[in-house]
């Protein structure tokens, strides 16, 4: 949470501009500490994403199971529409920092999560920004700025592909979704000097930023 902080505080405005009443039905896939920010405005939430393991949660991050049903889906499975788990349509679905952690098309993906949206509905959306001022300085240094995978890491923190704003928008479209907002901001901290001494010159230009902000909306 100390480095997601500002990351939810954003998500948690972007919400509310929404509009959404507390009775709308919400879908947090990929369950985090910050789902417990969502329960507190949302009490119709679910779940969805790999199996709980509580050996691998902090206790005071776990919800309770009876009062937050979980889906257990394996997004990676999603091009596959015969293996879909569709249980009910929501009225949003937050999918934030998992796209990039995923080994599939996200076109896929979308298909998926618009199967679970009932018309109108919305889908927000937050992951970096791969071509991130940081990222393109690290590389002119000589530096990779992702993460190694260690030899038997399959799943887990690692990024497997991180994504443009173009990208991501083009995969969402061939869904059927539509933009309905995007932001760039620069909500992860820096973890170097160099990081935060080239964040200051991001301010003129957006996409030089280090997250970035979707809206999508099912058409009704």
């Amino acid at each position: 949470m100390a480095f997601h902080g500002r990351r939810a505080d954003f998500l948690m405005q972007c919400i509310a501009s929404l509009g959404l009443g507390t009775d709308a039905t919400v879908l947090d896939v990929g369950r985090s500490p910050l789902t417990n920010l969502v329960l507190a405005r949302f009490p119709r939430l679910t779940t969805l994403g790999l199996p709980l393991d509580d050996t691998l949660l902090d206790k005071a991050d776990q919800l309770d199971s009876t009062r937050v049903p979980h889906i257990v889906f394996d997004l990676n499975a999603a091009s596959t529409a015969s293996a879909w788990v569709v249980p009910a349509q929501f009225d949003l679905i937050l999918f934030n920092e998992v796209v990039e952690h995923l080994r599939i098309a996200p076109t896929w993906v979308f298909r998926y999560l618009h199967a679970l949206m009932r018309p109108g509905a919305f889908l927000v959306l937050q992951t970096p920004n791969a071509v991130s001022l940081g990222h393109r300085v690290q590389m002119l240094v000589g530096k990779n700025p992702y993460v190694e995978f260690a030899l038997d890491a399959e799943t887990g923190s690692h990024h497997f592909r991180e994504y443009t704003r173009s990208e991501l928008l083009g995969h969402a479209e061939r869904a059927g979704l539509t933009l309905f907002e995007h932001r760039f901001v620069n909500y992860f901290p820096a973890r170097s000097a160099l990081l935060r001494a080239v964040s200051t010159l991001t301010t003129a230009v957006p996409s030089f930023r280090n997250g970035q902000t979707f809206v999508f909306q099912r058409p009704g």
